[in-house]
C-alpha cells in the first residue's frame, strides 16, 4: 500500500510537471494513473482538476472538485478550481461561493479579483432583471 501511495504522489509531481510544461495529455494521464494507485487523495482530484480546467473542461473539472471535497471539505484548492470552472459555465452563483469560501480557507489576490469580477457580474444581471421587470410594468399599465 505505501508502495502505491509513494508512486501515486511521483506520478502526481511528473503530472504537475508536464502540465507546466504544456505537455498536458500526458499530464492528464500521469495524474489519472496517480489517482488509479490512490483514489483517496483530494491533492491528487485537485491537481488533475486544475489541469483539466486548463484543457478547457470546466465540467470534468467539476466533477474532480467535487470528489476532492467528498474526501476533504476544507480544501482550498478544490474550492477555488470548482469555482473558477463554474465562472467559465456561466454558473455565477456557485462560482462565488466557491470563490469565497476557498479564499476564507487560503487567501490569493487572483482569486479575490476574480470573486469581485463576480460579484460586479452579478450586480449588473441584478439590475438588468429589475429594469427589465420595471418595464414589463410599464408596458402592462400603458395596455391597461
Amino acid at each position: 500500500m505505501v508502495v502505491f501511495m509513494v508512486l501515486a504522489a511521483l506520478d502526481r509531481c511528473i503530472g504537475c510537471r508536464f502540465g507546466l510544461g504544456g505537455k498536458l495529455d500526458e499530464a492528464l494521464k500521469l495524474f489519472t494513473e496517480a489517482i488509479e494507485r490512490n483514489p483517496t487523495s483530494s491533492l491528487t482530484f485537485g491537481g488533475r482538476a486544475a489541469l483539466l480546467l486548463k484543457m478547457r473542461r470546466p465540467r470534468a473539472a467539476v466533477r474532480d472538485c467535487d470528489h476532492a471535497l467528498q474526501m476533504n471539505p476544507d480544501s482550498a484548492k478544490a474550492l477555488k478550481v470548482r469555482g473558477k470552472a463554474y465562472r467559465y459555465l456561466g454558473e455565477y452563483e456557485k462560482a462565488k461561493k466557491d470563490l469565497q469560501a476557498g479564499n476564507q480557507i487560503d487567501f490569493d489576490d487572483e482569486t479575490f479579483a476574480m470573486q469581485k469580477f463576480l460579484e460586479d457580474r452579478l450586480r449588473g444581471k441584478e439590475r438588468r432583471a429589475m429594469a427589465r421587470a420595471a418595464r414589463e410594468r410599464d408596458r402592462e399599465a400603458a395596455r391597461g
